[in-house]
């Protein structure tokens, strides 16, 4: 039996006696109205999931719905940056870099209205982008920016780390790099961030000859079965180092 058929039969078991409690003073009534309260709730909540395609990458760490998600909700009218750049994040999660660069190379950000929403998928993107390229310079020019920001938004601490972990990771100074991604994983506010981060502290902690250290955060990811590209990354560091 699977996890989704028990959780159904349970939820149906929990109404089924709210029912009979509510029947038995006489309150029939009252539970049709709750029941269909909570059911336009549900209608509600589901359709604003399905519009909110993020989830299905940020939270549920499956690259392919998320872009799957995007195809389906895309429309010719919508602004073609928004889903260039949503595309090119979701090619990034699933190894796909190349393609990822060639759509991130016709994004206009400027020209993109929910700007709070998209910014800090605009800056993740670029500067792994960067990073792929060896691109040191862009990833400097990008936290000179960040830390010069007249207006600093709440996300930009978190991807200033970033920033310097890569750059890190550039430069083969795995200790420190070690040193930052120890401290901002437990502030990341994305799942699938977290678990791209720790594939990097697990690859740092090889490349830094910690060798059981390495083995303890990959075993953890690989085991979680997320579908993006670094939870692939993982298990293939597990299986060399591990055997």
């Amino acid at each position: 039996m699977t996890k989704n058929l028990v959780k159904f039969f349970i939820q149906l078991f929990v109404i089924v006696l709210l029912y009979y409690l509510f029947a038995e003073y006489g309150l029939s009534y009252l539970f049709a109205i709750l029941a269909a309260v909570v059911f336009v709730a549900f209608i509600i909540f589901n359709q604003g999931k399905s519009r909110n395609k993020e989830i299905y990458l940020e939270v549920g760490c499956d690259a392919q719905r998320y872009l799957d998600t995007l195809e389906k909700l895309h429309r010719e009218t919508d602004n073609q940056n928004v889903y260039r750049l949503s595309r090119a994040y979701g090619l990034i999660y699933k190894g796909q870099i190349d393609e990822a660069r060639i759509l991130f190379q016709d994004v206009h950000f400027d020209e993109i209205a929910k700007k709070e929403k998209y910014e800090p998928i605009y800056l993740r993107t670029k500067a792994k982008l960067a990073y792929e390229a060896g691109d040191q310079a862009t990833l400097k020019a990008m936290l000179d920016e960040l830390a010069l920001a007249e207006d600093p938004k709440e996300h930009y601490e978190i991807t200033k780390d970033y920033l310097r972990i890569l750059t890190l990771l550039l430069q083969e100074r795995y200790e420190e790099a070690i040193a930052i991604l120890v401290e901002t994983i437990p502030a990341q506010h994305r799942r699938v961030h977290i678990v791209e981060l720790e594939y990097y502290l697990a690859y740092a902690y090889y490349k830094d000859g910690r060798i059981e250290d390495a083995v303890a955060v990959t075993e953890f990811i690989v085991k979680k079965g997320y579908r993006v590209f670094y939870s692939d990354l993982c298990y293939e560091l597990y299986e060399k180092i591990k055997y």
